[in-house]
């Protein structure tokens, strides 16, 4: 089988792995970490879609993938399906986006995942303060401890979001016809 896949490393994280291997040019280490730097955050930052579903990831390695997505400008799309992620991981998700992170995100995968309701009560309450602006699509199917009421709380919450982008889309359009 594949050996699961590990979140991306930062730049310190990588520049620390370098620090253990042997180059013929001591300059070339330094050549190689910041190229990695630079192609790291050009990738990353610059994706519109990012999937990590089944790679069998916690809360940990969410919280690593943490550490990239305030670079992600560009992001409308983030799968982690089908892992073992917890309320930590979500949590550090929505600390993302309540810090300003994941502006264009607009459809959030995390089915099949091990959240509980405590997850679902960090993401409800970044969404109804209106740190997932561009959000329409939420998918939490598959976590067994995310109670129906839960997952209609947040349901109810996106549907007011659209409710709210609706009504300033309408406020634009008939101020510029005037």
């Amino acid at each position: 089988g594949l050996a699961p896949r590990s979140p991306p490393l930062r730049p310190d994280e990588f520049h620390a792995l370098l620090a253990t291997k042997r180059f013929t040019n001591g300059a070339d280490a330094e050549l190689v970490a910041n190229l990695y730097t630079a192609t790291a955050r050009e990738v990353i930052g610059g994706a519109s879609m990012l999937k990590f579903g089944g790679l069998q990831w916690g809360d940990a390695e969410l919280v690593e993938l943490c550490a990239w997505l305030p670079h992600c400008q560009k992001l409308r799309t983030l799968s982690l399906v089908g892992n073992r992620i917890g309320d930590g991981g979500i949590r550090a998700l929505a600390a993302v986006v309540a810090s300003g992170g994941l502006q264009q995100l607009c459809d959030l995968n995390i089915g099949s995942n091990v959240i509980s309701d405590r997850g679902g009560r960090a993401l409800l309450k970044a969404i109804e303060a209106g740190h997932f602006p561009a959000m329409t699509k939420l998918e939490t199917h598959g976590n067994r401890d995310l109670s129906e009421l839960m997952r209609t709380r947040l349901r109810e919450a996106l549907r007011a979001l659209d409710r709210e982008r609706a009504a300033r889309a309408r406020v634009r359009t008939s101020s510029g016809n005037n």
